[in-house]
């Protein structure tokens, strides 16, 4: 036989293998359907990570022995804040939901991502890593849940309707938020918090009702914010750390080789969820000012004036950070949550916490 023969053979072979895994695996599954909230349908994560993955690849992966049902928690009547309490006493199986949101019925999640504390990707990816475990804890004792996932949204932003050249210009306007931490923050800067829905945001900037509003560089585009607003300005105000959890008692009624296979899987969509946060951040900019590489599907291109952040800026902004955003949010979680916040984030970002 020839050597190319016996390498077609070999690859033949291979796949022969892989396939009968494949099959094996799928046999050893217990039939299983998953009902589950993912995120908002507007954003671009739900449209390229969500729907395929639960779709598609958990299906396909399983032999169609484990199915899902995915529900974009916009479509369903909820706002977002009532995920856990609604996993903890098993209204949903499985979902999706953003810390800082879901934090305003427990200050120590809200610990996750105090608001203008982590200005990069990097240091995110080290401070989640820090927190997980206080984070697996707390979603376990206090509200009946498994931890299975946990990712950045792209960086949290400030789009305004009228100009302004910096964080001084903030004084006086009505700033929307989703999250305690980043009312601090707004509060700090002489604004007020004004707390909304993001569906929400389009309609009050039309009439008024806000001057500037929160999230994420490319989740504000994909909403099509640029429409109603007219300058960025891109202080990183937050990550809105996401999470997928499932209802306890669901997940251990869950076959073992079940759970084993769901753990393996999603780990595959927390790669894809950090690989669109930190994509978007860049091109969430770029497309929304209509400069730089604009490639990332479901964006678009606008002319916003983007507007930069000066060293004065900076400086302001850490005194609102040091002075305004997390002696306010120790207040909030007491001397025990605080230690921990201390031993961990604080100790990566070299920031410590009032007791």
């Amino acid at each position: 036989m020839s050597k190319r023969g016996t390498r077609m053979l070999g690859v033949v072979g291979f796949a022969a293998i892989i396939g009968f895994a494949a099959g094996a695996l799928a046999q050893d599954l217990k039939k299983t359907h998953i009902k589950t909230i993912g995120s908002a349908t507007y954003l671009y994560q739900y449209k390229a990570a969500e729907l395929p993955f639960w779709g598609k690849t958990i299906p396909e992966k399983s032999g169609g022995m484990v199915t899902a049902e995915l529900l974009p928690y916009d479509t369903v009547g909820l706002k977002g804040n009532e995920i856990l309490r609604l996993l903890k006493i098993g209204a949903f199986e499985f979902a999706n939901g953003g810390l800082i949101i879901v934090a305003r019925d427990d200050p120590a999640l809200e610990g996750a991502d105090l608001a203008g504390t982590v200005l990069t990707a990097d240091t995110l990816r080290k401070t989640l890593d820090a927190y997980r475990p206080v984070i697996e804890r707390v979603m376990r004792e206090k509200w009946n849940s498994k931890l299975l996932l946990l990712g950045p949204n792209p960086p949290q932003v400030f789009w305004c309707n009228k100009k302004i050249s910096g964080v001084a210009d903030f004084k006086g306007l009505k700033i929307r938020v989703f999250g305690t931490t980043l009312a601090d923050f707004v509060k700090g800067a002489g604004a007020t918090a004004v707390t909304m829905p993001s569906s929400q945001v389009v309609q009050a900037m039309q009439r008024n009702l806000i001057d500037c509003a929160v999230t994420g560089t490319s989740n504000g585009n994909s909403a099509k914010w640029p429409e109603v607003t007219s300058h960025l300005y891109p202080a990183y105000a937050g990550w809105a750390p996401q999470f997928w959890a499932a209802n306890l008692d669901a997940w251990n009624r869950l076959d073992p080789k079940v759970q084993a296979f769901l753990t393996e899987q999603l780990k595959d969509l927390e790669k894809e969820i950090w690989r669109i946060g930190t994509l978007g951040a860049e091109q969430g900019v770029n497309c929304s000012v209509g400069q730089g590489e604009c490639t990332m599907p479901g964006l678009k291109k606008y002319k916003m004036t983007l507007v930069p952040i000066s060293k004065k800026d900076e400086a302001a902004i850490r005194d609102i950070v040091s002075n305004h955003v997390v002696p306010a949010w120790a207040k909030r979680c007491g001397k025990a949550c605080v230690e921990e916040w201390n031993r961990t984030i604080g100790a990566v970002i070299g920031v410590k916490a009032p007791m």
